[in-house]
């Protein structure tokens, strides 16, 4: 089951550095660190393999699998090593050198181990000492057992896989560039590397003394959805699930989907075999939406307007979409009285006015008709560049519009000159010579937009 909130927003004015800077150093970390343990456990599984320890240490780790209710795993029905091809006996090795829990059970086995096992115990000790102690993972990840205030934070950004790494980084994307621009860098940062040592330090008193070792920004990740479901507070936001192969939207008040994650994720912790470190993504997600609930008020206040231009934004969409439905539909009427209102909250939005142009060319000696045309041109002229959206307006403006074209002065003036100064020097001539007819500029107006359509037209690259 995954649930992912998709009310996604980005200023480019303040871009979110802070989110790609963690991408980079995570990804930086894996491939450091991932090539320098590949080369030791290669080395700790040729030294293991040349010493020829697998023999006499096989019997004690197929015991320590029958004493952990172990089915059907590797090594625990072998009745001889020369029943393992070369690549099952490399994966054994590093197994045999790494499990920090089988290394405990040797411990408190060893008085009953045989002086051939002994030997071999020992060989394989001086092995991990050499290379599996030095194992980047092992130094800097964090293990409950051996508690290091340093691991709470360097455990975040190491990752066991690139599959780990990729999905952990996906959803940093998706909901860390929204976060950090509602909290801002400084706060997302510190926010974010709490978030993570509190999962951290959440899976380590459910797995008090176990030797095995946390790795990756999961924790921290589910402190930026926390975050992220404080930021939103009880605003309806949509939310993505996927359960099993059906996946959807739900529209929700963000704070209400902070119990459904942790629950989920306790859920998966006493109801799944698996080595996803469930607590620690709860711990995370309690710990993000904690500090930003405290601090909201007062050191981390959010930046409400990246929420309410969201807002708007969907807002507007969702009026526009329903207008053109209505257009659609040939409900002519509604349509233009949901652009007029939509225009009533965008004042000068293109868009709104395009399709108003649109509707009202239906009936083109209507008054309508020339003020939705002289509010569109007199909105995009501003802008120097003629779409074919605006170029196809004017056309048909000047082609039906009825007993003639009204527009004229200044915006005609502007409407000339951005015409031949993108090419369009027959529509600009056709323009002028109706501007004549129709009186719609003055003597000298007319007489220097004609001088200028001739120059551009007498110019080389005309």
């Amino acid at each position: 089951m995954l649930i992912l909130p998709m009310e996604q927003t980005f200023n480019i004015r303040r871009p979110p550095v802070v989110t790609f800077l963690l991408l980079l150093a995570n990804v930086i970390v894996f491939l450091v660190t991932s090539s320098s343990d590949q080369e030791k456990l290669f080395a700790a599984a040729e030294a293991y393999e040349s010493q020829q320890i697998l023999g006499a240490e096989l019997p004690l780790y197929q015991a320590y699998l029958k004493s952990q209710s172990a089915e059907a795993r590797d090594g625990s029905k072998l009745d001889s090593v020369d029943e393992l091809g070369e690549e099952d006996r490399f994966h054994l090795a590093i197994q045999l050198l790494t499990d920090r829990e089988y290394a405990e059970y040797l411990e408190r086995s060893a008085d009953w181990f045989t002086l051939e096992q002994i030997d071999a115990l020992e060989k394989k000790q001086r092995i991990v000492e050499t290379y599996i102690d030095r194992l980047v993972y092992l130094r800097f990840g964090f293990i409950p057992a051996d508690f290091s205030f340093l691991t709470l934070f360097s455990s975040q950004f190491l990752h066991g896989d690139m599959v780990h790494l990729i999905g952990n980084l996906i959803i940093l994307v998706l909901i860390g560039l929204t976060v950090e621009q509602l909290l801002g860098s400084f706060n997302f940062l510190l926010f974010y590397l709490i978030s993570g040592a509190i999962g951290a330090a959440t899976y380590g008193l459910m797995h008090l003394g176990s030797p095995v070792t946390l790795v990756g920004a999961s924790g921290a990740i589910s402190g930026v959805m926390g975050m992220y479901a404080a930021a939103y507070g009880t605003r309806p936001i949509r939310f993505f699930y996927w359960i099993g192969v059906y996946f959807n939207y739900v529209r929700l008040p963000a704070l209400l989907m902070l119990p459904v994650w942790v629950g989920k994720e306790m859920f998966d912790y006493f109801f799944t075999d698996s080595n996803v470190a469930y607590s620690a993504h709860a711990g995370g997600l309690v710990a993000g939406a904690a500090l930003v609930l405290i601090g909201k008020s007062s050191f981390a206040r959010i930046d409400t307007e990246v929420i309410e231009n969201r807002d708007k934004d969907r807002e507007y969409r969702e009026e526009l979409e329903y207008a053109l439905q209505l257009i659609d539909r040939a409900d002519f009427p509604a349509a233009r009285g949901a652009l007029q209102r939509l225009l009533e909250s965008y004042p000068g939005d293109s868009r709104a006015l395009y399709q108003l142009v649109q509707l009202e060319k239906a009936q083109p000696a209507t008054k309508a008709y020339h003020l939705a045309t002289f509010n569109y041109l007199k909105t995009v002229l501003p802008t120097g560049s003629l779409g074919s959206d605006t170029l196809g307006v004017v056309r048909d403006y000047w082609h039906c519009a009825a007993p003639g074209p009204r527009i004229g002065g200044q915006t005609l003036t502007k409407l000339i000159n951005n015409l031949i100064a993108v090419g369009e020097l027959d529509l600009a001539k056709t323009i002028c010579e109706s501007a004549q007819v129709h009186q719609l500029l003055d003597a000298n107006a007319l007489r220097e937009v004609n001088s200028y359509r001739l120059e551009m037209q007498r110019s080389p690259g005309a």
